[in-house]
């Protein structure tokens, strides 16, 4: 039988079997694993199994060489090579993908899933979207909703994929409206009129025009939401894993990268296209021919054509129905090509290849055959042998039996051989099924799980086994008491059954009959069991005791209790350890000694940030790099846990940001160290506290020091001028000489204004230590006041080697001043200019300057060295302790100095004097 090859021009194409759908998971807190290492359950010995579509594009499908690629298969790979996971992809149909993977014949799957399946996780980042789109012919009237279809329309769908389900799942269409195809058999049949519509993804259609220049084919909206691809496994951790380095390759462009790749496809030539051109070119040729001939010859022809194709059409869909694939074999070039099926290659294959898959015990058979063919002696040859569809490695046997008959050529020679070769694999095995089903129906009495007992339809006792003896036996009841009565005379079944009862009957019920008051509870079922005309023949009754059951299932929800309130603790717990980690500026870091990199973490899961260790190294102190480089790789510090301090530069402000850092070493499986990882927190505040802690420190021992000093200092000033006054107080009335009077006299007056002075001194120092200077400022001529004031101090100017001077620029100076507070400063620095200068002069005056009064006192006195001028101005510093005086008369001016915002100085060179100045701003009237 052969069968025109202008019947598959559109049906031909490389068969590409089915989809990687979608991949697995990982629930493993506090225990990410780096990238480049394996801590999951697979190994050479048992890898990780991944089932893949055949024709996806360009997401998942076989190359031209029978590779598996596309952007799927791409993605995975890249992750799971680099975390070191060994894997398997076997490629086949989608439904049969789907079937896999439900079976748990496969441990990985991408797709886009309509429902979530429970028991499997899937990966929260989405490889790429699933837009939905319909398919239909060049100028023909799209359509917006599947509503809008009429009751004889029919959709091609791809078997299994997210838009069948989501319609079937929706009943969006009947069952006789939906067609299965693949993309490819479904667009051309649109493109040739064999078909209306298609519903897929827009991406897989769009790449197989591409792919196969199918031109005349548009692809409008549809009412089905897209869905996103996706990776599918029932293994948490495994997704985890997944989903962590998916959520990194979108985090730094990777995965659209990728995707953007995955859509540049090379347009195969379409020889079946050309074949058509040039068969239509030679069709149309002979059409005119045959028009100029011959009106009713043309009309015969066309009769004869609608004839072949509808036969064509009533064969293909025989063949479809019955699952046949038929190839030729050309006995000269020895080669095999496919006329109808998708076993063979496009293009064809050797028979050396096909001899190679063939199993060994078979290949002798088959050979037989077709040398008893080729040599005339048998006209035709059936036989069944076992077909390898997988690889070397990994073999996938299929039973398949041929029925081949010659073709021969002039001569007489077999030219080539076609062969129908049908799978047969499912009967086998539903045979070998069938056989042992009917070798357990033989034991099936014997089976201690359930209890049996069998009647005929008039309800009399036939057979029941040991386990129904043992039930009734537990419940105190005995057994005899089924053989003996009609199963209709018993009361737990008056009113259930009778002897015309078709329905299946299920109930539970207790006994209390074992002497102990404890019910046990015992599963009945009675099923009846018909002829071919459906009438009752038997009844078989099943008794169960449901104790163990019953106490299984209260376990059993005993244990899922515990293990949801174990659950509600750890995500509590994680959400607490999340908001700690955020309140107290806390991050996670894991770092990899192989690939020298550190990975920030948010939370347990969420990453905030990537760098190696050279980057981390460059923002760390100079000082502290040896150290922070034992931190995060511990190789370096012997797997010893580490905790430290680190000093890091915000690139940005330039700031330095105080850190505590801590590392826990971490080992493989194998014991090898691969990497650390701890917390990361800023202690910036914390530091800062410190800082100020110590100064706070430092301030008080420091006003204790001054507090001693400042004692001291008064215990010996006070003392001074008092033993002064007392002393020549008492001797006073001895001396008769007025001028020894007058002299003494003096000196009494003169320490007297010492201790008024360090009163008012101290008194002022307790006002700045209290609540501060206070400020009366009031006009007034400062001219006049400076005269009176130079004329008042002139008194202190006792020594007669020394020449009091005044300079008074103005006549008139009316200004806003607080002149008490600036006769206090002139007034200081006169008396410790006194103190200081013995012979020479000490001259004071004033002048305008910037805006404001520059006041100044000269002397020739002893000078003061360079290196404690900043010092004259603080608090008990005296630089001579013989001389008299606190030590607070200058800082008590700079005090005014700054109350006033103005500014103050000395300048000086020891031994030859000093000038001691205060700037005052204020407004000038002259």
């Amino acid at each position: 039988m052969t069968i025109s090859k202008d019947m598959n021009t559109g049906l031909r194409h490389k068969a590409k079997r089915y989809a990687l759908s979608l991949l697995v998971s990982f629930i493993c807190i506090g225990a990410v694993t780096a990238r480049g290492n394996n801590t999951l359950k697979y190994d050479t010995k048992s890898p990780l199994r991944i089932v893949s579509d055949t024709e996806l594009f360009p997401f998942e499908y076989r190359d031209d060489n029978g590779n598996a690629t596309g952007f799927n298969i791409t993605v995975a790979s890249k992750i799971l090579g680099s975390s070191k996971v060994p894997y398997t992809i076997k490629m086949t149909l989608r439904t049969e993908a789907n079937k896999i993977f439900a079976t748990n014949n496969a441990d990985l799957i991408i797709a886009a899933p309509y429902n979530h399946i429970p028991g499997v996780y899937y990966t929260k980042t989405a490889l790429a979207p699933y837009k939905v789109k319909i398919a239909h012919a060049k100028g023909s009237k799209p359509i917006k909703s599947l509503k809008e279809l009429r009751h004889n329309d029919v959709v091609i769908f791809k078997e299994g994929n997210y838009c069948a389900e989501y319609v079937i799942m929706k009943k969006l269409l009947k069952p006789s409206q939906m067609m299965y195809r693949t993309v490819k058999q479904g667009l051309l049949g649109i493109a040739t009129g064999n078909y209306q519509y298609m519903v897929c993804n827009e991406t897989t259609m769009n790449t197989v025009m591409s792919k196969y220049g199918i031109t005349n084919v548009e692809i409008d909206d549809i009412d089905i939401p897209d869905g996103t691809i996706r990776m599918c496994s029932r293994d948490k951790m495994l997704i985890n894993m997944l989903d962590e380095q998916l959520a990194e390759m979108s985090h730094t462009g990777e995965l659209l990268r990728l995707y953007q790749q995955s859509l540049i496809v090379t347009k195969d030539k379409n020889n079946n296209v050309t074949y058509f051109a040039i068969g239509l070119f030679v069709a149309l040729t002979m059409v005119v021919v045959l028009i100029s001939v011959n009106r009713y010859v043309m009309k015969r022809i066309n009769r004869s054509m609608r004839s072949t194709i509808e036969t064509n059409n009533i064969m293909q869909k025989a063949l479809e129905s019955i699952n046949i694939n038929m190839v030729e074999t050309n006995i000269k070039k020895r080669w095999v090509t496919s006329i109808y099926g998708h076993d063979i290659p496009e293009g064809g294959i050797k028979v050396d290849d096909t001899v190679k898959r063939i199993h060994p015990d078979d290949k002798e058979k088959v050979t037989n055959a077709f040398h008893k063919m080729l040599n005339g002696e048998d006209g035709g040859a059936e036989y069944s042998y076992r077909y390898n569809m997988g690889t070397e490695q990994n073999p996938k046997w299929r039973l398949f039996y041929a029925n081949a008959l010659p073709e021969y050529d002039k001569q007489g020679n077999v030219a080539s051989q076609i062969t129908t070769i049908t799978d047969i694999t499912e009967e086998a095995r539903q045979n070998k099924d069938n056989q042992k089903m009917s070798e357990i129906y033989k034991y099936i009495f014997n089976m201690p799980i359930v209890g049996l007992a069998l009647y005929d339809k008039n309800g009399n006792f036939i057979e029941t086994n040991q386990t129904m003896r043992d039930i009734f036996s537990r419940n105190g009841l005995d057994a005899q008491l089924f053989a003996e009565n009609s199963i209709y005379d018993f009361l737990a079944f008056a009113g259930i059954i009778d002897y015309t009862s078709k329905e299946y009957v299920h109930f539970c019920t207790y006994s209390q009959n074992n002497n102990n008051n404890v019910p046990n509870f015992i599963e009945i079922r009675i099923r009846p069991i018909l002829n071919e005309n459906g009438d009752v023949t038997y009844h078989m009754i099943t008794v169960r005791d449901k104790n163990n059951d019953r106490d299984i299932y209260r376990q059993s929800k005993y244990n899922d209790e515990q293990v949801r309130l174990v659950s509600d603790k750890m995500h509590q717990y994680e959400t607490e350890l999340k908001y700690l980690l955020k309140v107290s500026k806390m991050r996670v870091w894991r770092s990899d000694v192989k690939s020298e990199t550190i990975r920030f973490f948010r939370d347990l899961h969420t990453i905030d940030g990537k760098c190696s260790f050279d980057e981390f190294l460059n923002v760390v102190e100079e000082d502290k790099k040896d150290e922070a480089l034992e931190l995060i790789n511990p190789s370096k510090s012997h797997g010893k846990a580490y905790n430290t301090k680190l000093i890091f530069k915000d690139k940005k402000t330039g700031k330095d940001i105080w850190c505590a850092v801590n590392c826990i070493p971490k080992y493989d499986k194998d014991g090898n160290l691969i990497g650390g990882f701890g917390l990361i927190r800023n202690i910036n505040d914390l530091m800062e506290a410190q800082t100020k802690m110590k100064k706070e420190k430092e301030r008080a021992n420091d006003s204790s020091r001054l507090k001693s000093t400042f004692l001291a200092n008064m215990s010996h000033e006070i003392r001074t001028p008092l033993n002064a006054i007392v002393g020549f107080c008492d001797i006073i009335q001895t001396i008769k000489s007025e001028e020894e009077k007058a002299e003494i006299l003096k000196i009494i007056h003169n320490n007297c204004n010492n201790l008024l002075q360090i009163i008012n001194d101290i008194l002022v120092l307790s006002e700045l230590d209290s609540s501060g200077l206070t400020l009366n400022p009031a006009k007034c001529d400062f001219a006049e006041e400076f005269n009176l004031l130079c004329r008042s101090l002139s008194q202190r100017v006792s020594e007669t080697s020394v020449e009091f001077i005044t300079e008074n620029p103005y006549d008139k100076l009316i200004t806003t001043i607080d002149k008490g507070r600036i006769s206090q400063v002139i007034t200081n620095f006169l008396t410790n200019a006194v103190k200081h200068t013995h012979q020479g002069h000490i001259k004071l005056g004033y002048r305008i300057e910037d805006n404001g009064l520059h006041i100044y006192c000269e002397d020739t006195g002893s000078g003061i060295p360079k290196d404690k001028c900043e010092r004259i101005f603080d608090r008990f510093i005296k630089l001579n302790d013989y001389i008299q005086g606190a030590g607070i008369g200058l800082s008590i001016c700079k005090a005014i100095a700054t109350k006033c915002e103005g500014k103050i100085g000395v300048d000086s060179e020891e031994g030859k004097g000093s000038t001691f100045w205060i700037w005052i701003p204020c407004d000038i009237n002259k």
